[in-house]
C-alpha cells in the first residue's frame, strides 16, 4: 500500500499549503473587525506617504509581530503536528495560547483551540475486486482570536521596532477525503485507483494600530474570506493540481484600509495579494 501513503503524504503537503493562499469565496462570512474609531492609537509622530509604503509598514510589523511571539516562547503547538497526528487518531484538540507579557513591553491574549477529526473505514483484508471505498475522512477546523496591547515587537532586520494595538480573528476550516478503488486483482495494488476530495475555507481579520519605532504608523484594517474546493483528484495528478491552487490564490486580491492614527480618517485602500497577507496561523504553526 505504498501507493496510499504517498497519496496521503500529498494531501497533507496540499493542505499545509492552502492553508497560506487562499481564494475569494461566497461562503463563510468575514470576521466584522470594527471601525478604526475603535482601535487605539499607537501614538504615531507621521504617517505612511502612499499607500505601497503603508502596506509595507502592515506587512513589516505583522511579520516581527509573528515573529517576536514566537521568541518569546508563546507558542503552544503546531498545527502541522496535529495534521499528522490526525492520521494517528479520530480525535485531537488543541488549545492554542498566546498570553502573557512581551519581553518588550505590552500584553497579548490571542486563545482558540484547533480540533481535527479522522475517520477509517474498515478496509478488508481481503477487498473485493472492481470496488470503491471511502478509505478516510478529516476534518481540521477552529477559531483563533484575541486581543494585542501595547506590544513592542523585537526588532527587525533593518532595525526597526513596532508597537502595535488591537485584535486578529480568524478560523479555518479544513477537509479531505480519499477513496480507493480496487482493480480486477485485489493482490496487485498497482492496479488500485485513489481520488481525493478537498474543501479549505478561511476567514481572517486584523485591526491594528502601529507605530515604527522612528515615528511612522497608522490604523490598519483588512478582513476577508476565502475557500476552495476540488473533487475527483486523482493520486497522480495530486501535486500539479497542488501547484496549480497555489498560483491562482496567490493571485487573489484582499484590500487593506489604511487610516490616520490621531484622526481614524481614511487616508488609503491597498490591494494586496492574498500571499502579501501575513496569516497568523501560517506563520505560528510552521505552515
Amino acid at each position: 500500500m505504498k501507493k496510499v501513503i504517498c497519496v496521503l503524504a500529498v494531501i497533507t503537503i496540499l493542505s499545509l499549503v492552502l492553508a497560506g493562499c487562499t481564494q475569494a469565496a461566497s461562503g463563510a462570512s468575514a470576521p466584522d473587525m470594527g471601525a478604526a474609531t475603535d482601535i487605539s492609537a499607537a501614538g504615531a509622530t507621521s504617517a505612511p506617504s502612499d499607500a505601497t509604503s503603508a502596506s509595507t509598514l502592515y506587512t513589516s510589523a505583522a511579520t516581527a509581530l509573528a515573529s517576536s511571539l514566537s521568541s518569546s516562547g508563546f507558542v503552544a503547538s503546531s498545527l502541522q503536528n496535529v495534521l499528522e497526528r490526525q492520521l494517528a487518531i479520530q480525535t485531537a484538540s488543541t488549545p492554542i495560547s498566546f498570553v502573557g507579557t512581551g519581553k518588550n513591553g505590552g500584553t497579548v491574549n490571542i486563545t482558540g483551540t484547533i480540533t481535527s477529526t479522522s475517520t477509517t473505514s474498515d478496509f478488508p483484508t481481503i477487498p473485493s475486486a472492481n470496488t470503491a471505498y471511502d478509505y478516510m475522512t478529516v476534518k481540521v477546523m477552529g477559531p483563533i482570536s484575541g486581543t494585542i496591547t501595547g506590544l513592542i515587537t523585537n526588532a527587525d532586520s533593518s532595525g526597526y521596532t513596532y508597537t502595535l494595538n488591537g485584535k486578529i480573528n480568524e478560523t479555518i476550516d479544513l477537509s479531505y477525503g480519499v477513496k480507493i478503488t480496487t482493480g480486477a486483482n485485489v493482490t496487485d495494488y498497482s492496479g488500485y485507483s485513489y481520488s481525493m476530495s478537498l474543501a479549505y475555507t478561511v476567514t481572517y481579520g486584523t485591526a491594528f494600530s502601529i507605530k515604527r519605532s522612528d515615528g511612522l504608523g497608522a490604523k490598519f484594517i483588512i478582513s476577508y474570506t476565502a475557500s476552495i474546493s476540488a473533487s475527483n483528484i486523482s493520486g497522480s495528478s495530486a501535486s500539479s493540481i497542488s501547484a496549480k491552487i497555489v498560483e491562482d490564490l496567490a493571485a487573489t486580491k484582499a484590500t487593506l484600509k489604511v487610516y490616520n492614527d490621531s484622526t481614524n480618517e481614511l487616508i488609503f485602500s491597498q490591494d494586496m495579494t492574498l500571499d502579501q497577507v501575513p496569516s497568523f496561523v501560517s506563520s505560528q504553526f510552521s505552515l
